[in-house]
């Protein structure tokens, strides 16, 4: 039985063994999909943590251009003000931070849980790809 028949029609079965189809490749992708949650929402909040909302408001740290919608349209998009108010969370300031966003906490929270679901699974992931690849289960 070929490997992968549709997608890459110029592979032969030994090619696709060196790469691995089994359960070790699958927890190989498995662990890549959780990396690429973890690393945008844990840099999001290890990044409110090094900035103050001050260093924002003032300008003394510029973390992203202007609100495009906003220069635009004339209003704040939905997500205006979320940077200043996790940097607030992050430093304990939970009145200002509703101040710059009304759903601050709770999209915070969200951001919270996502990293943890996502090094959860990655860690999961990558002891049962190591397992694997010392029992020589790879089919």
């Amino acid at each position: 039985m070929k490997a992968f028949p549709v997608a890459f029609p110029w592979r032969r079965d030994d090619d696709a063994r060196v790469m691995g189809t089994g359960p070790r490749r699958w927890h190989a992708l498995r662990a890549l999909a959780s990396l690429s949650v973890l690393a945008p929402l844990a840099l999001a909040i290890a990044i409110s943590f090094l900035v103050t909302p001050d260093d924002i408001e003032s300008g003394r740290v510029v973390l992203s251009p202007p609100c495009l919608f906003k220069l635009v349209v004339g209003r704040p998009c939905p997500t205006c003000g979320l940077t200043r108010a996790f940097a607030a969370l992050s430093h304990g300031q939970f009145s200002l931070a509703t101040s710059y966003h009304r759903a601050s906490i709770a999209i915070y929270a969200l951001f919270w849980i996502g990293a943890i679901v996502a090094a959860t699974y990655l860690l999961r992931a990558t002891l049962e790809y190591v397992r694997l690849g010392r029992s020589g289960e790879n089919t």
